[in-house]
């Protein structure tokens, strides 16, 4: 099919079906909602089109070099919007947000038509690992929400998360079993308030990885005290013993019910992507909303992050640390639950640098 490389004709240069790959990859690793990633790949791909030439079309693969090329907001607004009504003011404001990722650099041109000269960067992360890699490869893939099996989660969920602990200085040594004991005793307790992040790769039958967790509780009235006291007095997986009375109780069927716990939040760390975190924290708003049904009078919620990139990731959703106990490094961290159910998970998850996030 025959095209003069205009942005309105994407489709037939930069065709979707390769867009997808690349929208798909952009959004796991960077700090792109799905749609931001969308136009950066449309506006990458327009860019490799002036670098390259229309012989080189339709394009399947980007480059990670792209020389400066010129853009106005009008040809953005076609490349981005195609027929859609959206114009070149919500072109250039989306170019802006680019910059402010720091993935290009726009320099403007004053004229009506409110050309840009813009260069991109830092695209070398971005590039597919395998620029061959088929739709079909690439789908054969999922990840999902599933209910926390106590028989085939435990000992998984257990592994990445005894490393997390073993990060911890006051606990260098491994506490895997200690932690399948208290995740065997949770599921005992509130089954509800466990969901995990499940991996299948259909293509190679390799059999389903466990690879996230959240578990939130209604805390008993008569268990708050513990949330002014030492957070490491609360630890509980990274010390369960067989018979061991937990210093948080549950709430049960009747019981006054004020303040529900993110217990554990975690995912495995070499999995720590915007699309995982953003499934994991809208099945943590579904189970407290779910929560307050239960329990109407809850209006507080605790939570315990056991590494400082997690708690780093709680800050950027609106926790506040609670006070500091007797630890440094340890912290309990409050938010109202009615506000953590409002919050916009795309919109405020999108604003964290996944870029930085280290477990080392």
């Amino acid at each position: 099919m025959t095209h003069s490389g205009q942005p309105c004709e994407i489709d037939i240069w930069f065709p979707a079906k390769y867009r997808k790959l690349y929208v798909e990859h952009l959004t796991g690793l960077s700090a792109f909602t799905p749609k931001q990633a969308d136009y950066f790949v449309r506006l990458w791909g327009y860019g490799y089109l002036q670098q390259e030439g229309i012989e080189k079309t339709p394009i399947s693969w980007l480059s990670s070099t792209i020389r400066p090329f010129r853009c106005s907001h009008r040809d953005a607004a076609d490349l981005f919007y195609g027929k859609d009504e959206k114009g070149a003011r919500a072109a250039g404001n989306m170019i802006d947000t680019f910059c402010k990722k720091e993935y290009s650099v726009r320099e403007s041109f004053s004229g009506a038509n409110n050309i840009t000269r813009i260069t991109l960067q830092n695209l070398g992360s971005l590039v597919l690992p395998d620029h061959q890699k088929s739709k079909d490869d690439h789908e054969a893939s999922k990840i999902y929400i599933a209910g926390f099996d106590v028989r085939n989660d435990r000992k998984q969920v257990a592994d990445f998360v005894d490393k997390l602990y073993t990060l911890d200085p006051n606990s260098p040594n491994s506490v895997q079993r200690n932690i399948e004991g208290g995740l065997r005793d949770w599921a005992k307790r509130y089954p509800q308030g466990m969901k995990v992040l499940r991996y299948v790769d259909a293509e190679s039958g390799i059999p389903e990885e466990t690879i996230g967790l959240v578990a939130a509780f209604p805390v008993h009235e008569d268990s708050e005290d513990v949330f002014y006291e030492s957070p490491r007095k609360s630890f509980y997986l990274g010390t369960y013993q067989k018979g061991m009375q937990d210093k948080i109780q549950y709430a049960g069927k009747g019981d006054d019910c004020y303040s529900a716990c993110i217990r554990c939040w975690q995912i495995k760390p070499s999995l720590w992507t915007f699309d995982n975190a953003l499934m994991l924290f809208n099945e943590t708003q579904t189970i407290l909303k779910s929560m307050r049904d239960e329990y109407p009078d809850v209006s507080e919620l605790y939570s315990i992050p056991i590494h400082p990139q997690i708690q780093k990731f709680a800050l950027s959703l609106g926790f506040q640390i609670l006070h500091k106990g007797n630890s440094q490094d340890m912290y309990w961290l409050h938010m109202p639950i009615d506000r953590f159910l409002q919050i916009d998970g795309d919109m405020v998850i999108n604003n964290f640098d996944f870029r930085s996030v280290s477990f080392i």
